[in-house]
């Protein structure tokens, strides 16, 4: 694919900010959860454009504007404000709400190439070729697409804090043992020869760099939330059931 588009944040970091945490308890009027919606909504621009451009192998152009369109839908409807935490997690309700979309979508395409009509925004392109061949499910690719953002960004944070003071090793042997080793279980003995290491240092390293690696994860994934009690389950998603 050409270069993605720069609005939302780098593809490699899940878009954040400062503003996104979750919701103080004490202050839940109205006016504050709308505005605390409305900034959830806006961050997840880029994950949905990512999901949308490889989804439906769309330009960047078309990407945008289709991620727009949904983005209008939002407003017009009013989704955010509807939103339910009773009934799940932001993620998940912002999931369901692209869903509908995207199925309101590809029924429309349907009935203008049926009727003759010609399609005339970018929007319809992409749909139509997913029912002839349908994709991943849009919930499922859109958790993937959002873990692995997370997990990049906090391994970007990562690299940036342990260089920082110094230990790039460390760093080095998270690379090797969790980045590059393809999920398969590290061999100390190997990961030190190879780095120049005992096996016991690369042990001492891994779990102190893990234990950073999850501070990062937690941080990036807190700022999503809208309540504290999804972490346990956010963090299953991305670290596994042994998070």
């Amino acid at each position: 694919m050409k270069r993605d588009t720069s609005m939302g944040g780098s593809r490699s970091e899940f878009p954040r900010t400062s503003e996104l945490n979750a919701l103080d308890p004490g202050d839940l009027s109205k006016e504050r959860n709308r505005e605390h919606l409305d900034r959830l909504a806006r961050a997840y621009w880029k994950p949905i454009y990512c999901y949308i451009r490889r989804a439906f192998s769309r330009s960047d152009a078309d990407a945008k504007d289709t991620t727009q369109a949904f983005w209008i839908h939002l407003q017009e409807k009013d989704l955010p404000g509807r939103f339910d935490r009773s009934q799940g997690n932001f993620r998940s309700y912002l999931k369901r709400c692209l869903r509908s979309f995207i199925g309101t979508e590809i029924k429309a395409a349907t009935r203008l190439k049926r009727g003759g009509e010609r399609l005339t925004t970018s929007l319809s392109n992409g749909f139509e070729e997913s029912l002839a061949a349908p994709g991943e499910d849009c919930g499922r690719a859109f958790d993937r697409d959002w873990a692995s953002q997370v997990f990049q960004r906090a391994s970007l944070e990562l690299q940036t804090a342990l260089c920082g003071e110094g230990k790039q090793v460390y760093f080095e042997v998270f690379r090797t043992c969790v980045l590059e080793s393809g999920g398969n279980r590290p061999n100390y003995e190997y990961v030190g020869r190879s780095l120049g290491l005992k096996a016991s240092d690369v042990g001492h390293y891994l779990r102190e760099a893990r234990r950073i690696f999850r501070l990062k994860v937690i941080a990036a994934v807190q700022e999503y939330l809208v309540d504290a009690d999804d972490l346990a389950t956010e963090l299953r998603i991305i670290l596994g059931p042994q998070s």
